[in-house]
């Protein structure tokens, strides 16, 4: 995935204490896209930043504990209250 816009960046960090960089929309303030330092090559997207009905729901939800009570969603799917880590299919909780 690549970026073509500019969007700003606001880095936070982790329960664990790493570090999560957050990009924002700068037209509307909503973030749209986030890296994590402990899986460098992957990026989280956030769902409602893409107006395409086409792209898969999603199938997995970490941090329920901390969820909004807005965010919801009709279909099942695999929902775990803290961070979790997903290798070669296996799910595992972190401590």
């Amino acid at each position: 995935m690549q970026c073509a816009a500019t969007s700003n960046l606001r880095e936070r960090g982790s329960d664990q204490g790493r570090k999560i960089k957050f990009h924002f929309c700068l037209n509307c303030g909503v973030p749209v896209f986030w890296n994590a330092e402990f899986v460098p090559e992957r990026l989280g997207t956030a769902f409602w930043a893409f107006a395409d009905p086409s792209i898969p729901l999603p199938t997995v939800s970490v941090w329920e504990a901390t969820r909004h009570r807005s965010a919801t969603f009709d279909h099942e799917f695999d929902r775990f209250q803290r961070q979790v880590d997903r290798i070669d299919g296996v799910v595992t909780v972190r401590r």
